[in-house]
């Protein structure tokens, strides 16, 4: 991806970095240097977080059908809202991240709920309108937060 823009090229970085994530993901685990490496501390960091997410999901779950997370990653919360009957898609500027969490679909079996897309969120169009739009750490990465706001 070429382009004039100094934006572009900063998300092009960014897309880049979380690439390399995703490859060295494994050695990262089996070496951890933070919090986020270490399963069961992530998960004890973690779980309050998600569990009032879920629980605000739950207590509107009448009203939302589909949604859209920015910076999905792997793909977690479109999984746990497959799982809820809710059609997800998620959208990342890493493409290795959207592949994980494509795998990761199908292998709990939601795949058929769920849609990842690579690509800049300020660039792409949904091909439909969705009832929850979602972010979760990404927000901050976007060179012009206050504009993408």
């Amino acid at each position: 991806m070429t382009s004039a823009d100094p934006k572009d090229a900063l998300l092009q970085k960014e897309a880049t970095f979380w690439d390399l994530q995703e490859e060295q993901i494994d050695r990262l685990y089996a070496r951890p240097h933070d919090w986020r490496f270490v399963p069961k501390l992530a998960e004890i960091i973690i779980r309050p977080r998600v569990r009032t997410l879920l629980r605000l999901i739950d207590a509107h779950r009448d009203r939302i059908g589909s949604l859209i997370d920015i910076g999905c990653g792997n793909g977690w919360l479109c999984h746990a809202m497959a799982k809820r009957g809710i059609r997800s898609i998620g959208i990342d500027l890493s493409p290795k991240k959207i592949v994980t969490a494509q795998r990761m679909a199908a292998e709990q079996g939601v795949a058929h709920l769920c849609e990842f897309v690579a690509a800049d969120v300020m660039k792409w169009q949904p091909a439909e309108k969705v009832d929850l739009l979602t972010s979760h750490g990404s927000l901050h990465h976007f060179p012009d937060f206050h504009g993408a706001l």
